[in-house]
């Protein structure tokens, strides 16, 4: 252990990778603006999931982002991990609105993306 933040990035990998099956595939979340951070490692499936936590490129300015390029506003990130559920608009119907608690996958996402102030991410 070198300090504590490269010890709890190192725990945060392990317990995503611990999490799954070393069999399933993995992709990484690079802090875009914060690029000294270590990428994350996180189950592939996380690639579809990534929208229920993204703001819109439209909310920001940005007419069309980067492919794999999302933002994150750590202020609803804070919220979500304190609650422990995000709050998911159907697709269909702006109206129709559920709660889905988060996977420990996704909490341990959260908590690296506050730990290190990242609001900028990239998915490889």
């Amino acid at each position: 252990m070198r300090n504590g933040k490269v010890s709890t990035s190192l725990n945060m990998e392990k317990k995503v990778i611990s999490s799954y099956s070393r069999k399933q595939q993995m992709i990484h979340i690079h802090a875009v603006d914060r690029p000294q951070v270590p990428p994350l490692p996180m189950p592939d499936r996380f690639k579809t999931e990534v929208v229920y936590f993204m703001t819109p490129p439209d909310e920001l300015g940005i007419n069309q982002a980067p492919a794999n390029h999302y933002w994150i506003n750590l202020t609803s990130a804070r919220q979500w991990l304190e609650d422990y559920v995000i709050e998911v608009v159907s697709p269909l119907a702006a109206d129709a609105k559920a709660e889905m608690e988060l996977t420990d996958y996704q909490e341990t996402w959260l908590e690296w993306l506050l730990e290190h102030q990242v609001e900028h991410i990239r998915i490889e």
